[in-house]
């Protein structure tokens, strides 16, 4: 019998944890745009263990920190 995280990677084809990074990046981006909430606040939000984890992972998956990519994606979401 298949554990869960052989059947996963075998069906997605990518490991569980990497989804599951990729997928607190994609809220994390999300609620940078969408509220007011504070850096710490979002990485707490989407379950990074601490803000300083979540912070570098942000950083190291889309190349900028939460503060550049919040203002960035706000000035082009106001423009367009």
């Amino acid at each position: 019998y298949e554990t869960l995280r052989k059947r996963f990677r075998r069906e997605k084809g990518i490991p569980i944890g990497t989804y599951i990074r990729q997928k607190r990046i994609d809220e994390a981006r999300r609620l940078l745009i969408k509220t007011e909430d504070p850096v710490y606040a979002v990485c707490w939000k989407v379950g990074f263990s601490s803000d300083s984890n979540g912070i570098r992972t942000f950083k190291r998956e889309t190349g900028m920190t939460m503060g550049e990519y919040r203002r960035r994606y706000r000035e082009e979401e106001s423009r367009g």
